[in-house]
């Protein structure tokens, strides 16, 4: 790392893990700048999937600190659903199509650095949003 925008996006990478722990609201505003720096540094470096991904986590961060803030917080227990091993199966099935899909847009209609793994990273990333905000884990 020797761009200091990425600097800066880790630092409150850290900042937003060290506040999601406490249960502390300011996590999605820190979140949201940090989102929106990775977003400019995955443009610079042409990882398209990952700079369109951050789209996808300001719109989650934004809606969270909209639900958070009109439910008072979460002081109380959290409820994690364990999945199913076909569960699990289905969503790795379904991670891997939409990698494929995504990964032959990126290759194909960009000039997109690594249009594989990029694409994996972010197919990866949109499912664990989505499991994670359904409090679902896969073990």
């Amino acid at each position: 790392m020797t761009n200091p925008l990425e600097w800066v996006a880790v630092l409150l990478g850290i900042a937003n893990i060290i506040l999601l722990v406490r249960r502390s609201i300011w996590n999605f505003p820190v979140s949201i700048v940090m989102v929106l720096l990775y977003f400019e540094i995955f443009r610079e470096a042409r990882l398209y999937s990952d700079m369109l991904l951050q789209l996808f986590f300001l719109i989650v961060q934004a809606w969270g600190w909209w639900a958070w803030s009109r439910a008072g917080g979460m002081d109380g227990p959290i409820r994690v659903e364990r999945l199913s091993t076909l569960t699990r199966l289905l969503w790795l099935g379904g991670t891997m199509v939409a990698t494929a899909i995504w990964g032959w847009g990126m290759y194909r209609f960009t000039d997109a650095a690594a249009p594989w793994w990029d694409a994996a990273v972010a197919m990866g990333s949109v499912a664990a949003q989505i499991l994670l905000t359904r409090r679902a884990i896969g073990y």
